[in-house]
């Protein structure tokens, strides 16, 4: 789940769906009115589930990480996906919370960023960090980062270019 933040009405979910009992349902919905509706995005490829998902701050991007179908990026509509280059397939992808077009992710130690609204991600040359982790945005600021892994927690104010482990946190 994932929200604008230039308009926090605008909202995109993803999951898995029991076709059987929905037949309707997509593994993809949109809100455009804080969640008190929702309709069907389309799928990338047949199959696509759950994963996660992130907004751009004015919902002009879209980036999704499918759990098993690649990373894909949509410009203006859930229906019309891309596959994104450079990433890792099941990385968590994050969107940053200012810059519209700039989307991170991160995968087994490696971290990734997108200055194009995800259609490319470069991997970051930063070594050592977790091989198993989250990581969030920061609202309102852009490039600052916080993962937490195995080894601790970490965080870069330079859109992953560097991180700093935090000391006492293990």
């Amino acid at each position: 789940l994932d929200f604008a933040e230039g308009d926090p009405k605008q909202m995109v979910r993803v999951g898995s769906v029991d076709v059987g009992a929905f037949p309707n349902d997509k593994t993809i919905g949109v809100s455009n009115d804080g969640g008190k509706t929702w309709s069907n995005g389309g799928v990338p490829v047949e199959g696509a589930a759950s994963g996660t998902i992130a907004m751009g701050v004015d919902a002009e991007y879209l980036v999704w990480s499918t759990d098993s179908k690649g990373v894909w990026f949509a410009q203006y509509s859930p229906h019309s996906w891309t596959a994104s280059k450079g990433i890792a397939q099941g990385a968590i992808v994050r969107s940053d919370r200012v810059n519209k077009s700039k989307f991170y992710g991160f995968k087994d130690g490696s971290f990734y960023v997108s200055t194009d609204g995800g259609a490319t991600f470069t991997a970051s040359a930063v070594a050592d960090l977790p091989k198993k982790g989250n990581f969030q945005t920061v609202f309102g600021v852009e490039g600052e980062l916080w993962l937490a892994g195995d080894t601790g927690l970490w965080h870069s104010s330079d859109s992953g270019s560097s991180f700093q482990k935090v000391r006492g946190v293990d």
